[in-house]
């Protein structure tokens, strides 16, 4: 390793601890555990006693639904082993998650948690709604059987980094009547930003534990509905699926094939740069006895609301957590030739658009770590992860990179939210 590059690691450390000081620690950090040692067995426990500005760590097991209300938090489970494990419970009518109420002026983060819905009742597997404030959702991976993976109403900020949002199969009306739904739904005047997110519609109809037997094959599921709500995506996927199929009175028949984006009116807009949108074909029929279904469209509505951007999308990788006296590694890719800008600020922030990009960071507190050259369009930078100082138990750093491409064309990454632990 040549002195320079030893010269610049250790004093691209200096500046991480030199910020790491100067950045708002955690009111208090508090553990969850199934069995202990923790402060708390259960992730609401420890919702309900923490205030905003705290820090929950989940280190793992299994737990019920959990509400967010009101409260600014931040929530991380510890390399995506904390499991929300919402079983048929018939009746109950609560997604696995909820966030509502976050203040304007705060900001709630949930970050490497795996979600999963089991049953008929609730309207999503993850919902957020009427948030003022802003709501990070980080490396989750949301599975949802009955009702859509995501919902977001009446939220003025929502942004998902490295998540997937997969919605398998919806419930039948209790006449029968197959219904779909969608990755996510966006409505009410809600804006979201997707980096590296994945949305899949339902491929199929729920039919354990109580659900109504359907009548007809369900049309696949839309990858995104929106009314009165704008999305911005980088990278990921946006998937409308397969419609299902179903044997009625001995014959084969196959639905609608779902749409990638779906708009409900004529106040909703979509962009992408480099996110997939694909339509869903119809289910699969018998041609002696059915008709085949229609394939879903790319978008459904009107379609010059829909802007679909090719640029490489830009990518900050992290860890969820790291503890101190570990080497954090970062990795930032994006196009050869490009230039790229790391910064760390005191807390995450609403969108603002900053120099023809958009940040997710306070910028009143905006601080360059270090400028990075990408000659072959990524680079990893290995930082020694400073001791906390005293008195602190955890420090959350929101980190996002910013490039300069060598033909002068500005993009930024998705934000990442750090816990040092």
């Amino acid at each position: 390793m040549s002195f320079s590059l030893l010269a610049r690691r250790a004093l691209t450390g200096a500046v991480l601890f030199v910020a790491a000081t100067s950045l708002s620690a955690q009111s208090r950090v508090w553990t969850v555990a199934p069995s202990g040692p923790a402060d708390f067995t259960e992730i609401q426990h420890a919702i309900d006693a923490a205030a905003s500005g705290d820090l929950i760590y989940v280190t793992g097991g299994g737990y019920d639904n959990l509400v967010i209300d009101g409260k600014g938090l931040t929530l991380v489970g510890a390399t995506g082993t904390g499991l929300i494990d919402h079983t048929p419970v018939f009746g109950q009518t609560q997604p696995a998650l909820t966030l509502r109420n976050i203040p304007a002026d705060e900001v709630c983060i949930v970050s490497g948690l795996q979600v999963f819905l089991g049953h008929i009742g609730p309207n999503s597997a993850v919902l957020v709604e009427d948030c003022p404030g802003t709501v990070w959702l980080q490396d989750l991976f949301v599975d949802a059987y009955g009702a859509a993976a995501l919902r977001i109403e009446a939220s003025n900020t929502v942004v998902t980094t490295s998540s997937l949002f997969q919605t398998n199969a919806a419930a039948a009306l209790p006449d029968g009547t197959p219904q779909s739904e969608p990755g996510a739904w966006v409505l009410d005047g809600s804006r979201l930003h997707g980096y590296d997110a994945e949305f899949a519609g339902s491929h199929n109809i729920l039919q354990f534990g109580g659900a109504p037997t359907p009548n007809a094959p369900s049309k696949g599921g839309d990858g995104l509905i929106l009314s009165n709500s704008v999305a911005s995506l980088s990278g990921g996927s946006v998937e409308g699926s397969r419609g299902s199929s179903l044997f009625v009175n001995g014959c084969q028949q196959g639905g609608d094939g779902g749409h990638g984006v779906h708009f409900l009116d004529d106040d909703s807009f979509v962009v992408t740069h480099s996110t997939p949108v694909t339509a869903g074909s119809a289910g699969q029929f018998d041609p002696g006895c059915a008709t085949a279904g229609a394939p879903g469209q790319q978008v459904e509505g009107d379609a010059s609301h829909a802007q679909f951007g090719t640029s490489t999308p830009r990518r900050l990788s992290t860890p969820t957590q790291v503890s101190p006296g570990e080497l954090l590694s970062l990795t930032l890719s994006g196009d050869p030739g490009d230039l790229g800008f790391l910064f760390i600020a005191d807390t995450p922030a609403a969108a603002a658009p900053a120099a023809q990009i958009t940040l997710h960071l306070d910028t009143s507190s905006l601080k360059l770590l270090t400028t990075l050259p990408m000659p072959s369009g990524e680079r990893t930078l290995s930082l020694p992860v400073p001791a906390l100082p005293a008195g602190l138990e955890g420090l959350l750093l929101p980190m996002q990179a910013a490039m300069l491409s060598s033909s002068g064309s500005r993009h930024e990454t998705g934000p990442r939210a750090l816990a040092v632990l």
